[in-house]
């Protein structure tokens, strides 16, 4: 499906962002949805949407006898708090093909993310290809290259802020990556530390924690998009348990599941995966990856 005239909200969002001053994040976040929600009116078999603060799922009288069908996931301001602070934000999104009759995702049709920053940068992901496109000065995205693999370096992307609340093991993981010269680096956003892992390397982190038992990142709009990424580069979206979260793709019914819960979560490539795997293995770690 060709996205470019909802591609087009990502640059009215980054215009938005760039010129316009805002000392409430709320403000930029309502029109950054409707920006969103115009865009998807242009999609006579986008049926309906996910989001943060709206959501429209259809029931099955609700739509005609279109052959496919597709449900828009996003996550319109990613990194909210970093607006006032002039810090890089994003945006964040999926598309699914939806059988409305049995409320289930068929298959993921494309995922991807655009980052606000000194450019404006578009990652989209579809089966087994990656590109990155960048905003030019004609308005129009760019397709600038095709990322084959994930990043090599040695990082590591955590809010070492909670490390005391973090589980054993993830403070035994993280020393780890410390004595073996593992850099942090840390933003706050997600798209924008997610981005920094998927093109440089590394692990990002964000574990459950004492004050969030069951994580703080959204399943639905937030985790699986970039898990969906990670894995078309070869890489992993793990739980707390280290599975993959995509597996829970074919499972969901989104008329009736928690549209906000929210998961642990782990991206790193296939490398960083099996570094993990030695890691645990070295360090005694009571878990089967």
């Amino acid at each position: 499906m060709d996205l470019n005239e909802f591609y087009g909200a990502f640059r009215d969002i980054a215009s938005l962002s760039r010129y316009h001053k805002y000392d409430d994040a709320a403000d930029l976040n309502v029109k950054a949805i409707g920006l969103i929600e115009d865009a998807l009116k242009k999609y006579d078999n986008i049926v309906g949407f996910v989001s943060k603060s709206k959501t429209s799922i259809p029931e099955p009288k609700d739509c005609g006898s279109e052959d496919k069908v597709y449900l828009m996931i996003f996550h319109a301001i990613d990194g909210m708090h970093n607006v006032v602070t002039n810090v890089t934000t994003g945006s964040i999104y999926m598309l699914v093909e939806y059988d409305v009759n049995k409320d289930c995702i068929l298959n993921v049709a494309e995922a991807g993310y655009c980052i606000y920053g000194a450019s404006t940068v578009l990652v989209t992901a579809k089966e087994k290809s990656v590109v990155l496109h960048v905003l030019g000065e004609d308005g129009a995205f760019h397709k600038e290259r095709s990322l084959d693999c994930i990043g090599d370096e040695k990082l590591y992307s955590l809010n070492e802020a909670y490390s005391l609340s973090y589980d054993t093991d993830i403070q035994k993981i993280v020393k780890y990556y410390k004595t073996k010269n593992y850099n942090n680096r840390w933003v706050g956003s997600m798209v924008s530390d997610c981005h920094q892992i998927l093109l440089r390397g590394g692990m990002f982190m964000y574990p459950h924690n004492l004050q969030a038992p069951t994580g703080k990142i959204s399943l639905i709009y937030k985790a699986l998009p970039f898990c969906y990424i990670f894995e078309q580069l070869g890489g992993s979206g793990l739980n707390n348990n280290y599975k993959k979260i995509t597996d829970r793709l074919p499972h969901l019914k989104l008329r009736d599941c928690d549209l906000h819960g929210s998961v642990p979560l782990f991206l790193c490539s296939a490398t960083e995966y099996s570094h993990l795997k030695d890691i645990m293995s070295y360090l005694n770690l009571d878990h089967e990856l």
